[in-house]
């Protein structure tokens, strides 16, 4: 049986029946070259892996806002040990406004000290930092000071193997994103307590695991780019800054409920990467009849499993579908399928996993995608695909669908 609806995101296409892509500001997405492009304001984002060019699909976040100055103008950062040269090599925008760090001929740290960002809410923050070899590929992060608590966190990375540990404190979590031409995102992320004034710093290194301090060599360094401190639990897309800290809004993507769609019985199938880190809930997909009441919630809980509630006559639980746990940044294929009193779900090609009996919620208008009624919970990877038959297929067939 043929599906009824599919949305093919990751071939390039947006259904015109999508009947909202709303996000009131413009944002930035990875194109087929992995360079960032712009998207204006309401419109669908459909991103790009910026190392290898593939179609991820449609690219849905939270809001979140970049309170780092300055930050693809290098030369607005404070040296120690090190000069700074603006323009020097290509950004991530396929532009030449990459500055070059450079480190002296002394034995010291050799590191740039961003320009102070204003945390005005606590909660978890996330530094990252675009950087690509000059002759040194180990790198260190540092997030502290009183918005912390007064703790010290340092993460250090090595691009070339993709090494990354924990040199001092207690970090969230951290990570390396390669983008393709020998650049690679650096961050971490770590909780406030506080907030205030704090400025992160990136140090340059002569080996994982080994001193900050080091004798340097009056040549080697790095160019850096695309400096973020913002909001939220895991690095977000690109958000530019000049002298004050900007806002990316949500992306709220949204499509009625047609002739395509059958209640008593249906199958949903979604193909999707997961967001680079965790934290919270986020939805992949929300069928619900505009409000909490009546509804099928897909999504990733905090602890990173993948699993499915079907609510009705209330908001009252159906039970939950647990399909297991799935890592950051890693591409998903889940099946739901139900009927009258029966429903079931498949991850990735494994079991099939029986819901038992249930009450189907009435009345559904809406699909929502990648983000929860209510607003938040933002699924923050991408969706490269959803497709719906409108019966319930078999449960020897919903694995086949996930491969």
């Amino acid at each position: 049986m043929r599906p009824s609806l599919v949305l093919d995101f990751a071939g390039g296409h947006v259904d015109r029946r999508i009947a909202s892509a709303v996000r009131d500001s413009r944002a930035w997405r990875h194109d087929a070259r992995g360079l960032l492009v712009p998207s204006p304001i309401n419109t669908p984002r459909l991103d790009h892996d910026p190392a290898t060019g593939k179609a991820l699909g449609l690219r849905v976040e939270a809001a979140r806002t970049n309170l780092q100055p300055y930050s693809q103008d290098a030369t607005q950062w404070t040296p120690n040990n090190v000069t700074v040269t603006a323009n020097a090599g290509t950004g991530g925008d396929g532009k030449a406004t990459a500055g070059l760090i450079t480190e002296d001929a002394t034995t010291a740290i050799h590191a740039v000290t961003l320009p102070a960002a204003a945390l005005t809410a606590t909660g978890p923050h996330t530094l990252s930092v675009e950087v690509e070899p000059a002759g040194r590929g180990v790198f260190a992060l540092r997030m502290g000071g009183g918005v912390f608590g007064g703790s010290e966190n340092r993460v250090e990375f090595d691009v070339a193997t993709g090494q990354a540990a924990v040199e001092t404190g207690a970090p969230d979590d951290y990570g390396i994103i390669a983008l393709g031409g020998g650049r690679y995102r650096i961050w971490m992320s770590v909780e406030t307590t506080s907030t205030g004034n704090t400025s992160g710093v990136l140090y340059l290194k002569e080996m994982f695991g080994g001193p900050r301090e080091y004798a340097g060599d009056g040549a080697s360094g790095a160019l850096v780019w695309g400096a973020q401190y913002e909001d939220g639990a895991y690095p977000g897309t690109h958000v530019p800054t000049a002298s004050s800290a900007v806002t990316r809004a949500a992306d709220t993507v949204t499509m009625a409920l047609g002739a395509w769609f059958n209640g008593a019985q249906g199958t949903v199938l979604v193909r999707a990467r997961t967001a680079a880190g965790g934290g919270t809930s986020q939805y992949v997909a929300h069928i619900d009849d505009g409000s909490t009441s009546n509804r099928y919630a897909m999504y990733r809980n905090s602890g990173g499993n993948v699993q499915i509630i079907p609510y009705s006559a209330g908001n009252v639980s159906q039970g939950t579908l647990s399909l297991g746990s799935v890592p950051d940044d890693a591409e998903i294929s889940l099946a739901f399928a139900w009927a009258s009193d029966d429903c079931a779900a498949c991850l990735n090609g494994g079991e099939v996993v029986a819901g038992g009996s249930v009450t189907l919620p009435a009345g559904l208008t809406t699909l929502r995608l990648g983000r929860f009624f209510g607003g938040g919970y933002e699924w923050g990877g991408t969706i490269a695909r959803v497709a719906f038959w409108p019966r319930r297929l078999s449960d020897d067939v919903l694995p086949t669908l996930t491969i």
